[in-house]
């Protein structure tokens, strides 16, 4: 990556537990976003960028973090992904619960939003289809089978390693 993240990103918003409520104490600082590359992403077949998700290149994020969410990531870690735009647009389109959270999460919760980033949130709405429907029907089926097979294991531990 020949560019810098933290002036590409357009949009930076906090993910995870800590978007959900749901944060304890040893919860970690997980984020999410959208960047636009130089140009030189675009032109050209040598460079090629769809996501960044490297300790090193997120925590140059971590200066967009409040005070409290810096001492966290510091005790705990920060991590997360930053989009290219064009690959964040066709997850959203295609309804990815995961990248929907970027455009739908409170306001509180957004830590960097250029006008890009707030067009996308405006228009937040045309991402949604009927299509969502199934991909979050999938996404919750699947959670419900990992649930499932954590039970089993916490009920009937193996004898042996596997």
């Amino acid at each position: 990556m020949n560019f810098n993240l933290v002036d590409r990103t357009v949009l930076l918003t906090i993910a995870g537990s800590r978007a959900y409520g749901i944060s304890t104490a040893d919860s970690d600082i997980d984020i999410k976003g959208v960047c636009v590359p130089t140009k030189e992403y675009y032109l050209g077949y040598l460079n090629n960028f769809e996501q960044v998700d490297k300790p090193s290149h997120i925590n140059t994020l971590k200066q967009f973090l409040i005070p409290e969410e810096q001492l966290v990531a510091d005790l705990t870690k920060l991590e997360g992904s930053v989009y290219e735009i064009r690959k964040f647009i066709n997850l959203a389109a295609q309804g990815n619960p995961n990248i929907l959270d970027l455009l739908f999460c409170r306001d509180e919760d957004v830590r960097i939003c250029t006008t890009v980033g707030a067009r996308l949130r405006e228009n937040r709405n045309l991402f949604l289809s009927k299509k969502c429907r199934f991909t979050f029907g999938g996404y919750a089926v699947s959670q419900l089978k990992r649930i499932q097979t954590h039970r089993k294991y916490l009920l009937n531990p193996p004898t042996h390693a596997p």
